[in-house]
Order: structure tokens, then sequence, then C-alpha cells
């Protein structure tokens, strides 16, 4: 059973792999967390989607994609994304960069606090 979270996730990852600029633009050479959001995305040929939520696969250029869960020892849902030399992270809300997967971790706690805050 697929969970709203889930689904989210999986919709951040096809919306950010099939995003085209209205420009043409070649895709670069090498992703990076610098050129990332303001360069030509390349398009997925193949992606597998495995038990436990993570995503791999490979683009029309031939660079290899992932999407793993990061773990963590409180219930958030939290994965990374990385081509190339670049990443981001998904935690099923938002997409965000952070430094290091512990960092990662504590931005999406924090986002979560202020939720659960808001909801209430």
């Amino acid at each position: 059973m697929r969970t709203f979270g889930s689904v989210v996730m999986l919709l951040s990852f096809i919306l950010f792999v099939s995003f085209l600029p209205t420009a043409e633009a070649a895709v670069p050479q090498t992703y990076t967390n610098d050129n990332l959001w303001s360069t030509t995305h390349d398009m997925p040929v193949s992606f597998a989607v495995q038990d436990d939520g993570s995503i791999t696969g490979l683009t029309a250029s031939g660079k290899q994609f992932s999407q793993i869960n990061v773990a963590t020892d409180v219930d958030i849902r939290l994965q990374k994304f990385t081509i190339d030399e670049a990443w981001f992270y998904v935690d099923g809300y938002e997409t965000f960069f952070a430094p290091t997967d512990e960092q990662a971790i504590e931005h999406a706690v924090a986002l979560r606090s202020v939720r659960l805050v808001t909801t209430e």
C-alpha cells in the first residue's frame, strides 16, 4: 500500500526528471548543485521503483540517478536524489538542499514540528 508521502515523493521525482526549460540548451556535462536548477534536465529513459520506495534510473545521455531513503531514527520519510555531483532531499512535503544527511534530517524534523504546531 502506497502512502500519501510515497506518492508525493514519486511525483516530485517525476517532476524533476521531466522538467524542460523553455529555451533550448544542452544538458550539462556534469550536474552540480550550482547548475542543477538552471540547466536543461536530461530525460529519463528508464527507472525502477524498489520495494522500499527508492528509485534508480538512467537518462538519455547515460547519466545514472537515484532517489534513495535516508535512514532516520524519527518517524519522517526522507529521500536523497542524486545525479552526477548534485543532490537534494525530498521529505514528502518539499524539496530542499542540505550539505549532509544529518542536516537534512534536522531540517525535516524542524519543519515537521512547525507543521504540527500550525495544524493544531
